[in-house]
């Protein structure tokens, strides 16, 4: 999925004892706001959200914020796409997952034009540095 115009992407990868691994799905809900499910469409486990945080004095930061509703083993990656950094966000399997409020991963705000290109030929995503980045998320 990506947020905030492409600025950020984030996907995450779950694991249980009976259903194995997979991939989450997104879901799209705004452009700082998506959804992961990953069993039923009907059945949301996490609500993510990236604010543009840049603005406000002392922090000059990009947030992440997310609830997981889940007791699942997963791992909730989020990149921003014009630096590369990357962090992730792990709950282990059996424990109930608790909020995340990180305003201090991505001190990236903007200071100058951004290498980020949309790349239409190649489908959704976008290249960063060369490595292509792709954002896959339904929309509501």
């Amino acid at each position: 999925m990506c947020l905030l115009n492409g600025r950020f992407a984030a996907q995450i990868t779950y694991r249980t004892p009976n259903v194995g691994t997979g991939e989450g799905h997104a879901v799209t809900y705004s452009n700082q706001t998506g959804l992961f499910w990953f069993f039923n469409q009907e059945n949301v486990e996490m609500l993510l959200k990236v604010v543009d945080g840049c603005n406000v004095p002392g922090l000059n930061a990009y947030w992440v914020f997310f609830s997981a509703t889940t007791n699942v083993d997963f791992t909730l990656t989020v990149t921003d796409t014009e630096t590369g950094v990357a962090k992730q966000y792990r709950n282990p399997l059996g424990l109930a997952a608790e909020p995340i409020q990180d305003v201090t991963t991505f001190r990236s705000c903007p200071q100058y034009p951004s290498p980020l290109h949309p790349s239409p030929r190649d489908g959704p995503g976008y290249v960063l540095r060369g490595r292509r980045l792709s954002c896959r998320a339904d929309r509501i």
